[in-house]
């Protein structure tokens, strides 16, 4: 081999050379630009997610939490937990009840009177188990979506501070005693908190996020919020966050490592090619050509060994056709993990549609449950909008006495009931969606045949009820009772299904009320 053809190829192992570190940088840099978009649309429906879903359990707290909230912020001195409570809020539950049947009986509170009438100790009761409860909502809700900080606030009497109401960090008073300090006051100066105060200002949940570097334990965080609007009026903001740091570190690691092995793969390869580029023959050159033309043209995987058994002399063709066979062997390879993975993600998305479903499941009935009347609200509201949609009833149930069997025979008697007047109800409005909304509520939205037939649908549920109330040979607990209140939407009358909703249980409570008069009669 003479001196010009040793220029050329060192010329070549330099223009090699070049080339693997310039790709070894673009895939280190476009690696990590892809992992951090991808990781920052991740961590972006996270935290929406978390707000989104701990402002739906709130909300249909309604009145409660509003209670809670209220009584929490002027007596949170009094108040006394220690720093590492359980959040099993079974026990306080069970002692809320006790003092309520005790104090009140006979008597249901956000019914009968509201929760600011409690007395001071049933009061605290309340306040006790309802902080209990929501910390362990809150810090469940934290593990499950994967983020590392959840707590609700609202704003002091104090300009630009905020009361943690529920909070992930339990900070220990300095006196000693062990207790956490409940409801504390930050103060929060907007210039570090815009995000939190456009929350609450707007009452809208706000694009973009508070970049934190937390003092406590969290290091550099994201924070999302989301405000908490309760009966169209503001409670207050919820806020999650999840740390960054870490990660990029990893991704940045992630990237310079696989850069690094791509570039070395191509060393090994240009290496190789190189080695063997001095001694070529036109033949084999053409043969690869002529098979590579096929391949091409027919897309048939096993002219890679055609290629590989055309190789006669070790040569620089030979590397080359190594790899071509190579090369079209991990296509198809790739082209077959492709399809699995499309399938795998069919299959995962086939999942998350079945989990989405059984969030929308009553776990005691089977039927649905508010979440899923309030999806079939906004349904019917904007069929109102889109078509004129008219054709709709609501009709109440209300099951009777389950306070009774709870007391008298046991929660699983209870729930006997609950599920036998499900039972009764879905089996007479057969053509219509079910709904529990919780406790010994159920609603039916009135569709189809249901709607035309809805008079003597209701008198046969009132029938049903009757001829169980007659069998004596029923336990208590079978022989279930219910108040039913139902209306159609009138056009004129009614704006949305809020105002059919309310009408029929209305119609409900008079229902309840007749039942209780003759009773008495």
């Amino acid at each position: 081999m003479n001196k010009k053809t040793d220029s050329l190829l060192f010329k070549l192992s330099i223009l090699f050379v070049f080339f693997t570190i310039l790709i070894m940088g673009i895939t280190g840099i476009l690696t990590y630009r892809e992992q951090t978009r991808s990781y920052e649309n991740e961590c972006q429906e996270r935290i929406q997610n978390v707000g989104r879903y701990l402002s739906s359990l709130m909300e249909a707290d309604g009145e409660e939490f509003i209670a809670f909230q209220n009584y929490l912020i002027h007596h949170r001195d009094e108040l006394s937990l220690p720093v590492s409570f359980s959040t099993d809020y079974r026990e306080a539950k069970n002692r809320m009840i006790s003092m309520l049947a005790e104090h009140y009986p006979g008597r249901t509170v956000g019914i009968d009177f509201s929760y600011e009438d409690l007395d001071a100790e049933t009061a605290r009761s309340f306040a006790l188990y309802n902080y209990i409860y929501w910390t362990g909502v809150f810090e469940k809700a934290r593990d499950e979506f994967g983020v590392i900080y959840t707590y609700y606030i609202t704003p002091a009497e104090e300009p630009f501070h905020m009361y943690y109401v529920i909070d992930g960090v339990r900070m220990e008073k300095e006196d000693g005693s062990g207790d956490m300090i409940i409801c504390f006051d930050v103060h929060e100066p907007p210039e570090k908190h815009e995000k939190m105060w456009e929350a609450w200002n707007t009452g809208i949940a706000p694009e973009g996020y508070d970049i934190y570097d937390d003092e406590y334990e969290y290091g550099n965080t994201y924070a999302y919020y989301t405000p908490l609007i309760i009966h169209n009026k503001k409670i207050g903001v919820i806020g999650a966050e999840i740390e960054i740091q870490n990660v990029n570190r990893k991704i940045l690691k992630n990237s310079i490592r696989l850069g690094s092995e791509i570039g070395l793969i191509i060393l090994l390869a240009s290496t190789t090619l190189l080695l063997f580029i001095k001694r070529f023959y036109i033949d084999n050159l053409r043969s690869l050509q002529r098979n590579v033309g096929i391949f091409a043209e027919t897309k048939d995987v096993t002219i890679a060994h055609t290629i590989t058994r055309d190789i006669r002399h070790r040569n620089e063709i030979t590397a080359l056709s190594s790899q071509i066979a190579a090369m079209i062997l991990e296509l198809d390879t790739h082209m077959k993990n492709l399809l699995a993975a499309r399938t795998e993600l069919s299959v995962t998305r086939e999942q998350m549609q079945v989990l989405g479903l059984q969030a929308e499941r009553d776990a005691l009935t089977g039927i649905r449950n508010r979440l899923a009347y309030d999806n079939e609200v906004n349904r019917i509201e904007y069929r109102m909008t889109v078509e004129g949609f008219t054709a709709f009833g609501i009709a109440m149930i209300d099951l009777n006495f389950l306070k009774r069997i709870n007391d008298n025979y046991g929660h699983d008697k209870g729930n006997f009931a609950i599920k036998r007047i499900c039972e009764i109800t879905c089996r007479t409005f057969t053509h219509s969606p079910v709904f529990r909304l919780g406790g010994d509520e159920f609603v039916v939205i009135l569709e189809n045949e249901d709607y035309l037939n809805a008079e003597t649908l209701v008198e046969q549920f009132r029938q049903t009820l009757r001829d169980i109330s007659l069998n004596k040979s029923l336990s208590p607990w079978e022989q279930v009772s219910a108040a039913i209140g139902w209306t159609r939407f009138t056009p004129g009358k009614d704006e949305d299904v809020q105002s059919v909703f309310k009408r029929a249980d209305s119609l409900m409570y008079e229902n309840k009320t007749a039942m209780k008069a003759a009773r008495t009669d």
